[in-house]
């Protein structure tokens, strides 16, 4: 400041909104990791870390961050692989070619299903994953068969669904007690 008390000049301040043509070189670079604190680039990392596992981040038109994610489960990779060697399925797909199928559907996935429900193959033990599964998840309240077969058949098909529901909350042990206790 003491240099520019030695000359005769007027300061004129232009508010940033005011002025449109801002000079590029006095507007700090946001994109340059030089600019990057020590402490954020930890969160860098973390966000690098989270797009690496699916999770997308996004800004919005109206400047809003929006943080989004794909799932891809195991489950369908595994039931995709288990149709396709399921011999049921192949006829049926077959049957879908030929419009013989009358319930069964190819859904957008590519996957098999029965009146929009999945169709489940009975390759290794999917069908007792999806019932252990089922049984254990937490935001699922059933204390008996009818109510697990209710909640499975909403998503999933395969013949003898109810059969293979009975028989397994018959031999578990605490669906036991709890039809007991009542």
């Amino acid at each position: 400041m003491e240099f520019l008390k030695d000359y005769d000049c007027t300061i004129l301040y232009h508010p940033g909104k005011a002025n449109v043509v801002a000079d590029a070189l006095s507007r700090k670079s946001m994109g340059s990791l030089a600019h990057i604190s020590i402490d954020k680039r930890f969160l860098i990392r973390e966000m690098q870390g989270l797009r690496d596992m699916a999770v997308y981040f996004k800004v919005s038109e109206t400047n809003a961050l929006l943080v989004y994610f794909r799932v891809r489960p195991i489950l369908i990779d595994r039931i995709r692989e288990d149709q396709s060697k399921d011999e049921f399925v192949i006829k049926a797909l077959e049957d879908l070619q030929g419009r013989k199928g009358k319930m069964f559907t190819k859904g957008t996935d590519g996957l098999l299903r029965y009146e929009a429900r999945l169709y489940m193959p009975d390759s290794d033990g999917l069908r007792r994953e999806i019932l252990d599964e089922v049984h254990m998840a937490v935001y699922v309240v059933h204390l008996r068969a009818t109510k697990m077969y209710q909640d499975l058949r909403e998503v999933y098909w395969w013949e003898r669904l109810k059969k293979d529901v009975i028989e397994f909350v018959s031999k578990y042990l605490v669906c036991q007690q709890v039809k007991a206790e009542h």
